[in-house]
């Protein structure tokens, strides 16, 4: 929370302006759109120039971060992998170079930050390759995705957030027995002929057996799975028979190698994934690739520190006071949440927006008044961004909604740096994110406010509630230029808002969005499988309809799209590709855009299964 609270700080300029969905509008307008709308004025060309700018930054690569992970009371050393392979994080991760003596990162993958993770599973593959390359010289070893340099969620996979998990091409030679090198993962099909060949290739049984017997006789670390298609597994093993290996390594290929359930088959590549290092499990590492948050605090080597961890949230530093207040977070110590309560009160900033974090984990009774009672006395703006984050993750809207009125400009002092924050603008901003619509009468009168960037966040806030663009300010004859609030087309605007929301309020959140997609002509009856196609359509439209559309599409499919910026700025070029994927859509029924994203996605790694 405190890097996202800093990163939006930081996308703010005199208050709380667009955050995560202020792209510049489509190129082309989607027939369901209607007519093109104007601008609001208060979109200015400074504005807009700064959101064309972050785009093109935030869509790089993203560069080796460090992962907050406070090293208390511990007892590992190097990398530390936390929580499950689909939900956890990697701090300190190890770094596989992209180019080695005998192994290579892949094209499709040398540009994505994706190679790093546990120094255990960067030496396993570097070990691994040597082997086979000592026992075929002139082998090289093709790598795709590991992990982001401080794990998390990837748009490729479903896995792959901890640093415990890597793709790895297979060896492939040419008809006549020469090694080949394919720039990316190519499909094996049953004869064993690569699928997508830019020349004909046969997976070579001699070198891939060579490579997994080399990751199970690994001493850098246990394996947990070797994910593959059952018909390459089996050839595996009758190669690995025919030349009479030791029966105690074919029993225990036969365990590893494993067609993951309920997933693409792994016909493309070998997927490596290590059991968690012996001390990880005491930093909150997780073996089971799905598990609720709270495991990462149920190993015994975990319940062994927290009396260090507790005692550190009253330590002289405030550096060790905020570490203690993020880990008895993560580890969900229920039994702690007074004492973090109190650290709302802290003297240090940090420590006031660590203990705020931690306190949403726990969720101890009470804690939207607590919450409420803290923004009213904050003065550090990234702390109040948390407070007003936390009251919105509580479902406080009520409370949220009171501080409309809240006339502070805040800025940000010791250890989190950022412009200053409106505070009833980032209110604002956290109603239109919410779905009670019993509370958006409140934002009308910030539509006169005297601070433009309040009447912008309110204008954003009423939209996205309601999943109606600014046509209803048009419609009443108001001008979308509130430069003064004493202009006489502005109190237009309010009534004609007033009148929507009177319609509204008390209403069905569900209906009345799907209300503003008909507005536009998208009808979408349902919000099942049968409105995918719908929604894909409305990706390609301009906010607030996007945002919708992205927000139902992850309730459909009970997937939440990866904290990638990527996912944000071009939600249709994330959902596309992972839709078909999914085999829910086919790649023809996808918007031009999405086509387009789908066909570049083609090319990368397809591990985004449930078992991956």
């Amino acid at each position: 929370m405190l890097t996202s609270c800093v990163a939006l700080l930081a996308a703010c300029s005199g208050g709380c302006g667009r955050s995560e969905a202020s792209e510049p509008a489509p190129s082309a307008t989607p027939a369901w759109q209607g007519p093109t709308l104007p601008r609001r004025a208060t979109e200015g060309t400074e504005r807009a120039a700064r959101r064309d700018v972050a785009n093109v930054v935030e869509m790089t690569p993203l560069p080796r971060a460090h992962r907050y992970h406070p090293r208390i009371a511990s007892i590992a050393k190097g990398s530390i992998s936390v929580g499950t392979v689909t939900r956890g994080y990697v701090a300190d991760a190890a770094e596989l170079p992209l180019v080695g003596p005998h192994h290579r990162v892949i094209d499709q993958a040398k540009d994505r930050a994706t190679n790093f993770g546990t120094d255990e599973i960067v030496q396993m593959i570097q070990d691994a390759a040597r082997q086979v390359a000592t026992r075929h010289p002139g082998s090289v070893l093709l790598v795709g995705n590991i992990s982001r340099p401080d794990g998390g969620e990837v748009p490729w996979s479903v896995s792959h957030n901890a640093g415990r998990d890597a793709d790895i091409s297979f060896y492939f030679k040419t008809p006549g027995g020469r090694p080949y090198e394919p720039s990316r993962l190519l499909h094996v099909n049953r004869r064993l002929r690569a699928r997508g060949s830019d020349r004909p290739a046969i997976f070579d049984p001699a070198r891939n057996w060579a490579l997994v017997r080399a990751l199970i006789g690994t001493s850098r670390g246990r394996i947990g799975f070797l994910f593959i298609a059952e018909h390459l597994k089996q050839e595996l093993l009758t190669f690995a028979r025919e030349r009479k290996e030791p029966k105690a390594l074919l029993k225990k290929a036969e365990q590893l190698l494993h067609q993951p359930r309920k997933a693409l088959a792994h016909d493309d590549h070998l997927h490596l994934r290590i059991a968690c290092p012996r001390d990880d499990l005491s930093e909150g590492c997780v073996e089971a690739s799905r598990a609720p948050a709270s495991a990462v605090g149920h190993n015994p080597d975990v319940r062994v520190r927290l009396p260090k961890i507790v005692a550190a949230l009253d330590a002289k530093d405030p550096a060790e006071r905020a570490g203690a207040a993020y880990l008895l977070g993560l580890y969900h110590a229920t039994d702690q949440a007074r004492p973090l309560v109190a650290r709302f009160g802290d003297t240090d900033p940090e420590v006031r927006a660590r203990a705020v974090e931690a306190a949403l984990r726990l969720g101890p009774e009470g804690l939207a008044e607590t919450l409420d009672a803290a923004l009213a006395k904050e003065t550090d703006a990234g702390v109040a961004l948390a407070l007003i984050g936390g009251l919105a993750e509580s479902g406080a809207t009520k409370l949220l909604a009171a501080r409309l009125a809240d006339p502070r400009l805040l800025g940000p002092d010791g250890r989190l740096d950022g412009p200053p924050l409106r505070v009833r603008a980032a209110v604002a901003a956290a109603l239109g994110r919410s779905d009670d619509l019993a509370q958006a009468k409140a934002l009308v009168p910030l539509l006169a406010d005297p601070d433009e960037t309040v009447r912008d966040e309110a204008l954003r806030a009423l939209e996205l509630l309601t999943n109606r663009a600014n046509d209803i300010v048009l419609a009443s004859g108001a001008s979308l230029d509130p430069a003064s609030a004493a202009q006489a087309p502005f109190p237009r605007a309010q009534a004609a808002w007033r009148a929507v929301l009177g319609k509204l309020t008390g209403g069905d959140a569900t209906r009345v969005v799907a209300d503003g997609f008909a507005a536009r002509g998208l009808t979408i009856d349902s919000l099942d499988r049968g409105a995918i196609t719908a929604l894909l359509v409305a990706l390609a439209g301009p906010d607030p309809y996007r945002f919708h559309a992205s927000r139902w599409l992850t309730r459909i499919t009970h997937h939440r799209p990866p904290d990638l910026v990527a996912a944000r700025v071009d939600p249709l070029g994330w959902w596309g590709p992972w839709l078909v994927r999914r085999r829910l859509v086919s790649a023809s029924s996808l918007p031009a855009a999405g086509r387009d994203a789908a066909s570049r996605a083609s090319d990368a790694s397809a591990d985004d299964s449930g078992g991956d």
